[in-house]
Parts: structure tokens; sequence; C-alpha cells
């Protein structure tokens, strides 16, 4: 059995303005979103689960938490083990916490570099069909998780030894360019699921950087792509490809002010005979800056 975690579950996101969230979400990106009587946080729907990005409102934007998934209890038992021998502080999530999450268990760490960071297993799945907010293929999630996060970190080697030492992650690639450096991480077969970036690529650290989701095709990007160019949707990076894993996509800027990464033909991996890559150059083409 694979020790450690096994994909990116969900994210939890601090919004401002949740209208601008929603539209974007549904009418862009193609999600399904959910509320409930109980609280004022929105759930995005990707797949068969209830969600895979919590919206929360706040005064301040920015990433809530980051919640990664473990298959079993007696995986949850050896992790939470793990961390503690390791020194780690973990806080046991309550009965209301663990119904907001939508799973059977989780714990609360906060890693080296000051991200909020959840271990869970169990997560829900209450039958309800995935209903686009827009006409899509779909998201390609499973077993590979929601997509992937890039945060920035001062030392990204050192945040990276925490993850592959601590939670079974392994080392993708480094990539540098531009005066910076970017980590990239491994849990499954997509190529990577968490990456780290130093603040030479114009970041400060403790921060955000981006997210990623993978739809079905390339017609799905392109089709949001020129929605952003109809809706004046601020964009980032143009449509371009990476030479890491491979991924067609475009760069936008969210209404939270990070960025969110819209993708189609992400590499997958052959995890246990992989080799660590370096790479100077993160496009092939594309790509652009807007």
């Amino acid at each position: 059995m694979k020790s450690g975690v096994t994909q990116l579950g969900y994210i939890g996101l601090n919004v401002s303005d949740m209208e601008a969230w929603k539209r974007l979400a549904a009418d862009i990106f193609g999600m399904d979103i959910r509320s409930t009587e109980e609280s004022e946080n929105l759930y995005l729907k990707l797949d068969e689960r209830t969600h895979r990005i919590i919206l929360q409102p706040s005064d301040l934007d920015g990433l809530g938490f980051i919640g990664w998934e473990v298959p079993d209890v007696p995986s949850f038992e050896r992790q939470c083990g793990l961390l503690e021998e390791a020194g780690v502080k973990l806080e046991f999530a309550n009965n209301e916490e663990k119904h907001q999450r939508r799973v059977v268990d989780f714990v609360k760490f906060v890693d080296p570099a000051g991200f909020s960071t959840e271990i869970y297993h169990g997560s829900t799945i209450d039958g309800e069909p995935f209903s686009a907010g827009r006409p899509i293929s779909g998201f390609k999630t499973g077993n590979l998780g929601l997509g992937h996060v890039v945060v920035t970190a001062e030392d990204p080697d050192e945040l990276a030894d925490f993850y592959t030492t601590h939670l079974g992650f392994k080392l993708s690639e480094f990539m540098e360019f531009g005066g910076g450096r970017i980590a990239f991480l491994h849990c499954n077969a997509r190529e990577h699921s968490f990456a780290i970036v130093d603040p030479g690529l114009g970041v400060p650290p403790g921060q955000l950087h981006h997210i990623m989701v993978e739809v079905n095709s390339l017609d799905d990007v392109g089709r949001a792509y020129d929605l952003c160019l109809e809706g004046n949707v601020p964009l980032i990076l143009s449509l371009g490809r990476h030479t890491n894993d491979l991924m067609t996509s475009f760069y936008l800027k969210t209404p939270s002010g990070f960025a969110f990464e819209y993708g189609f033909g992400g590499l997958e991996i052959d995890e246990e005979n992989w080799q660590v890559k370096h790479y100077t150059a993160p496009k092939l083409w594309g790509h652009n800056p807007l």
C-alpha cells in the first residue's frame, strides 16, 4: 500500500466578493455551485464528491486551507503518528468541522512555511450528479485529485523536504528561470499536485501563487479563454503549453487577486520509475504575460 498522501482532495479559499466568484466558477470554469442553509460557505462541485473547493466569506482574500487525502483509517492514524513524531503540533477536528468539510475525520496543522494544512480521510459522495455551470466535458479528477496548488516560500527545497519526508510526496523536478526556483512534487500519477515557488519570481513568500484545474477537452479550455476575452476577465498568461507537465492552459486573475490555471492534457507519470528532472524554461510555447 502506498504510504502518505494520495491526492489533493480539496482547497478552502477566503473570498471577499462571493458574487464575483460565483460568476467565475459557473460561467467560466463550468463548476457546479452548491450552498447550504447552515452556513454562508459555497461548495464548488467538480465531480461525484460533494465539493473540491470551499469558498468562505471573508474580509481578506487568500488561501484558507489545503486538504490532502489519505485512503483509510489506518493510513490516517499512521500519518498522524508520523507527524507527531516529527514534532508537528496537530489539532483534531470537532464534529462541526468534519461536517463542514464533508469528511469522516481530519486533522489540522501549520506547515513550516505557515500554510494551514489538513490531512483527512473519507470524503462524502452524496449521490447528487455533477451539473456543469456551462456546457463542458467535465473535470479530470478521480484518483488524480482536484488538480494542483502552488505556494510561495523563502526556501522551496526546505519545504519540499518536509513534504517528502513526512507526508510521502516525491520530487518531480526543479525549475529555474527568471531569477527564481520552483520545486514540483507528486503524490499520484499527476505530474505534480504541489509546487513551491521562491520569491525570485515576484510573489512574496507565504502566499497562494495559483490553483490549477484540468478539464477533459482542449475545446473546454479554448471556450473558457474566449469567454474571458468576451467578458473582460483579466488574464495573466495567454494560452500556452508547459515544458514539465505538458499542460495546455491559460492563467486568469481571480476576484481574490491570485492566479487560476485552467488546462487540459497534463502529463501522467509512472510514479515508481520517475526520474527527477531539471528545467530552465517553463513553456514550450505561449504563456505570454498579458
